[in-house]
């Protein structure tokens, strides 16, 4: 296993504090443009802003959310509560006149939340997101106007699931979410609205259906998509360890119950994906996304084998389509996130890079490799967001700051399509 994937996993799901001493650097902000593996005339690699120290916020793995020209996140440590490592912020920044980073809320334990592995949603003039800790997770809210923010909702093992970390998503007035445990470590879906009543809209089975949902979730009309790391089906036993190579689903809510359908079962192996970790897009009517492991043998994590996959798939017809394998090797290997779309061109992260291909899977290019350091972030895993043309993402690492390990503290960098 990569080291520095497990050291996420260990940190941000099995909730034990790993942040020891660091470097004393100071980054601050950035805005030269880094090395890139990319022509220029094909999109443009910039690091936005480098976290310059535990009390600004360390760690950011949750993606961003665009409103309003600023940009909004979560880092897993960090903030002004919980001593010298922190239990984590929620922070805005601004683009314009100047790139400046705002702290909206040091989270402080309980009965506050603790470590908030995703992003944010916004509603009106409030953000909504989860924190994995204390117990088994809550459900927050900031007020952009006051800053105040509330806890909405405890989660409890046995009766609503537990360790959200995937991003939520709106439908009319309600925020939807998953819980990645809980009901047999198969996960569920919940609901929520603004006044902090929460249900159960789905428990997850494992096989044949889904199990384990650690991706965002995506809206499209009242219909809500999103992915499943396990359960499925494995006719080629290719994914045993995780009992399912993972599957695609749709959840409709409706008065009487919601309806959820398994649109796809990875199949693992050579010719397909498996373990799909972060969430899906939407263009023309098709959805899109990448799987961390499956396809092209020579790269073994998540106990698969393979080194990922891009791929699209009609959610009418449930026909899905291998785009890419990734290679492994001088290639990128264990794509993560969501992808984004810009005039016809998909861009997407693994833990090393930045990647672009076109919607038939053409085209493929390593725009950026990750080198970590002062001037640099290391292992995105978070998913990509665009706003006014340009797309954004975090790295868990890098960018130097005080107090933090593997170099840093994390980073925003964008891409600007041709």
């Amino acid at each position: 296993m990569r080291s520095s994937v497990m050291m996420i996993v260990v940190c941000g799901l099995l909730l034990i504090g790993c942040a020891g001493p660091g470097p004393n650097i100071s980054p601050g902000i950035v805005t030269a443009v880094s090395q890139s593996a990319a022509r220029r005339d094909q999109a443009t690699f910039k690091l936005v802003y480098a976290f310059p120290n535990h009390k600004a916020g360390a760690y950011p793995y949750g993606s961003l959310f665009a409103l309003n020209g600023s940009l909004y996140g979560t880092t897993l440590d960090g903030g002004s509560q919980c001593g010298s490592l922190g239990c984590g912020t929620v922070f805005s920044l601004s683009l314009k006149p100047s790139v400046k980073e705002t702290v909206l809320h040091s989270f402080a334990n309980s009965p506050d939340g603790w470590t908030p592995y995703s992003g944010v949603t916004a509603l009106g003039n409030t953000i909504y997101g989860t924190t994995v800790r204390p117990g088994y997770g809550v459900v927050y809210s900031v007020d952009l106007r006051s800053g105040r923010e509330a806890v909405l909702h405890d989660f409890a093992r046995t009766r609503d699931g537990r360790t959200p970390i995937g991003g939520m998503a709106v439908v009319g007035r309600t925020l939807y979410g998953t819980t990645s445990g809980g009901y047999h470590k198969r996960g569920s879906v919940f609901s929520i609205d603004s006044s902090g009543l929460e249900s159960v809209v789905y428990r997850f089975k494992g096989n044949p259906d889904g199990a384990i949902p650690k991706g965002d979730l995506l809206a499209i009309g009242n219909v809500l998509y999103g992915t499943t790391e396990s359960g499925g089906s494995d006719p080629g036993n290719h994914c045993a360890g995780n009992k399912g190579c993972g599957t695609v689903f749709s959840i409709t809510p409706g008065p009487s119950g919601a309806h959820e359908t398994v649109l796809y079962r990875f199949q693992g192996g050579e010719n397909d994906g498996a373990v799909p970790m972060g969430g899906l897009i939407s263009v023309n009517g098709l959805l899109y996304g990448v799987t961390a492991s499956g396809g092209v043998p020579g790269c073994v994590d998540f106990d698969v084998t393979g080194c990922g996959t891009a791929f699209s798939l009609n959610p009418s017809t449930g026909q899905e389509v291998v785009l890419h394998k990734f290679q492994g090797g001088g290639d990128a290997e264990f794509p993560v996130g969501n992808l984004a779309h810009r005039n016809g061109t998909l861009y997407g992260v693994t833990y090393g890079t930045v990647f672009s291909l076109k919607l038939d899977g053409s085209g493929y290019t390593i725009l950026h490799n990750f080198l970590g350091g002062r001037t640099d972030g290391s292992t995105p895993e978070a998913g990509l967001v665009l706003s006014n043309g340009i797309i954004y993402g975090t790295t868990g690492y890098g960018g130097g700051g005080k107090g933090c390990h593997s170099g840093g503290c994390g980073t925003i960098f964008s891409i600007t399509p041709p």
